[in-house]
C-alpha cells in the first residue's frame, strides 16, 4: 500500500531507505528516521520536507554548501569562529577514511557515510553551474536562499560578483526592513520612495523588481545611507564574512562619522574590523593603524620554522579579539589603555583579562558539573572533564579557555588537551543538528597549530563520530 501523501516514487524509496540518500528523476533525497527531504536544486531549486506522521510535502529551506559540496535538512548553526579567523580553524571531515584495524561493522558505516556524501557531491556538480558553485560558495550561510534567487533572476549574479555583501543582505532583505528588524538606528532614515515594491508578493518577485536599481538605492532600502560611500564600503566585504547579525552591526557603525571615515579608508574588511567598531568600550579607543592589522590573517607555519617566526605572526588575531570582546562584556570594571595601537597590545589586553576572568570567577567555575565527554580521548588527546582541570589548562595555554565552562556545563562545547604532536587545545561545539564538529585548534598562547596537527586531530574526531 503507498504511504498517505506520497507520491509513488517517494513511497518506493522511503520503503528501501529509512535513512540515506537518494537521487531521482532529477531530485536529490536524504532520508532520515521519521522524516525525509526533497531537493531540485536547478534550474528551479525548490525544497520540500515531509515527517513520516504527516500526509504532505511542506516547502522548506535546507543547508547547502557549495564549497564543501554539502545538502542538509538543516542550516546549520552560524559558525563565529569561521567569521572570525581562517578557514584553517574550522575543519569538518566530508571525506573519511577507514583504518585497518576497525571493526567491519565502523568499516561500512564509513563506506556508507562516503557514499552518502559521493551521491551528494555529484548530484551537485552535474546539476548546479560551476560559475554559480564558484560565487555562492565562500557565503557562510544562506547559500540556498541565494542560489534560488539567481536561478529566478539572472542578474542577481552579477550582483554576488561585483558586490557580495549588498547580495547578501538584499536576498535577506526581511532582516533589514522593518518590522522584522526593530533594531533600526534612529539616526538612519529610510527611503522608500526611491524605490517603490508593486503589491504584496513573495522574495522571488520583490528581488526581481530590485535589481535593476542602483546600488545605492538598494542600500537606503535595506536601511544603510544611500551614497556611493556605503556601496564601495560595502564592497569591500568579502562574501566569507557575511551575515546578518555582521551586517547588522557595519550598518550601525556607518551611521558614526568617525567609523565610517575608518572604513573609508581601510583597504578592506572582515568580521573582526566590524566587530571591534561596534563594541561600545573598545570603538573609541583604536586607531586605523590596529583596524589594518587586523585584516591580516595569521600566517601558518610548520615545526621546523615554529622557533624562528615571529610569535605575533602565527597568533589568530581575529579569535583574540572574539574572546577579549567576550570578556569585556563580563569584566565591566576592567581599565582599558587610552589607545590601542597594536595586535601585541590586544594580546597583552586579553592576557591581563582571562588572568583577571580566572580569578573572580574562579569559585563559580569550581561549582559546576561537566557532563560526561562527547568523545573519548586516547593517549595524546585527554578531555578536560573537569573545572579544575580547566583552570589548569588555562593557566598552562596562556589563553581564555577557563571562561567556557559555563558552556561545557550546558553540553554546548567541550575542551580537549592535545599532548601531541605538540601541546595544543581543541574545542568541540554542539550544532544545532545535535552532532559535533570541530572548531578551535590552537597551540600556547592563541598560537596557530601546526599541519601535523590538525591532521592527528581530525583523524582522532572521524574515528571517534563516525556512528555504527
Amino acid at each position: 500500500m503507498q504511504q498517505a501523501g506520497l507520491f509513488p516514487v517517494e513511497a518506493a524509496l522511503w520503503r528501501q531507505a529509512t535513512q540515506g540518500v537518494e537521487v531521482k528523476d532529477g531530485k536529490l533525497y536524504r532520508f532520515a528516521p521519521g522524516q525525509a527531504l526533497s531537493a531540485r536544486v536547478w534550474p528551479e531549486p525548490a525544497a520540500w520536507l515531509k515527517k513520516r506522521d504527516s500526509e504532505t510535502w511542506l516547502p522548506h529551506e535546507p543547508h547547502l554548501d557549495c564549497a564543501q559540496m554539502i545538502l542538509e535538512r538543516k542550516e546549520r548553526k552560524l559558525d563565529m569562529c569561521r567569521l572570525f579567523g581562517t578557514e584553517q580553524t574550522v575543519r569538518r571531515v566530508t571525506e573519511w577514511r577507514p583504518r585497518p584495524d576497525d571493526p567491519p561493522r565502523r568499516r561500512q558505516a564509513v563506506e556508507r557515510r562516503n557514499d552518502e556524501q559521493r551521491k551528494v557531491r555529484e548530484y551537485l556538480l552535474v546539476n548546479v553551474p560551476a560559475e554559480v558553485r564558484e560565487w555562492i560558495g565562500p557565503y557562510p550561510i544562506g547559500q540556498w536562499r541565494i542560489l534560488r534567487m539567481i536561478a529566478h533572476c539572472p542578474r542577481f549574479l552579477d550582483l554576488v560578483q561585483c558586490n557580495p555583501a549588498l547580495a547578501f543582505a538584499l536576498a535577506s532583505y526581511e532582516a533589514f526592513r522593518p518590522p522584522a528588524c526593530v533594531a533600526v538606528p534612529r539616526q538612519l532614515e529610510l527611503f522608500p520612495e526611491k524605490i517603490q515594491v508593486s503589491g504584496a508578493q513573495n522574495p522571488m518577485e520583490t528581488v526581481r523588481q530590485l535589481i535593476p536599481t542602483r546600488q545605492r538605492d538598494l542600500c537606503g532600502w535595506l536601511g544603510f545611507q544611500p551614497t556611493e560611500s556605503t556601496v564601495k564600503i560595502l564592497r569591500k566585504l568579502p562574501a566569507g564574512s557575511c551575515s546578518i547579525p555582521i551586517l547588522l552591526r557595519l550598518r550601525t557603525a556607518l551611521t558614526c562619522g568617525w567609523k565610517m571615515e575608518f572604513c573609508r579608508k581601510l583597504p578592506a574588511l572582515n568580521t573582526s574590523v566590524i566587530c571591534a567598531l561596534s563594541e561600545r568600550r573598545l570603538a573609541g579607543r583604536l586607531t586605523l593603524r590596529f583596524l589594518t592589522d587586523l585584516l591580516a590573517p595569521a600566517r601558518a607555519v610548520d615545526d621546523a620554522q615554529r622557533e624562528d617566526a615571529e610569535v605575533e605572526n602565527t597568533i589568530n588575531f581575529g579569535h583574540v579579539l572574539r574572546d577579549t570582546l567576550w570578556m569585556l562584556r563580563h569584566l565591566k570594571d576592567f581599565n582599558l589603555p587610552a589607545r590601542i595601537h597594536s595586535r601585541r597590545k590586544l594580546l597583552e589586553i586579553h592576557n591581563l583579562l582571562a588572568r583577571e576572568f580566572m580569578q573572580v570567577n574562579e569559585d563559580a567555575l569550581l561549582a559546576l558539573q561537566f557532563p560526561p565527554p562527547p568523545v573519548e580521548g586516547d593517549g595524546n588527546i585527554e578531555p578536560v572533564d573537569s573545572p579544575q582541570k580547566l583552570l589548569e589548562e588555562g593557566r598552562v595555554q596562556e589563553n581564555c579557555v577557563a571562561g567556557y565552562g559555563n558552556w561545557i556545563a550546558k553540553g554546548c562545547c567541550y575542551i580537549y588537551r592535545i599532548h601531541a604532536p605538540e601541546r595544543a587545545t581543541v574545542c568541540l561545539w554542539r550544532e544545532r543538528r545535535g552532532g559535533w564538529m570541530l572548531n578551535d585548534l590552537e597551540a600556547g598562547r592563541n598560537q596557530g597549530a601546526s599541519a601535523e596537527t590538525f591532521e592527528a586531530i581530525e583523524e582522532w574526531f572521524q574515528r571517534q563520530t563516525i556512528p555504527f
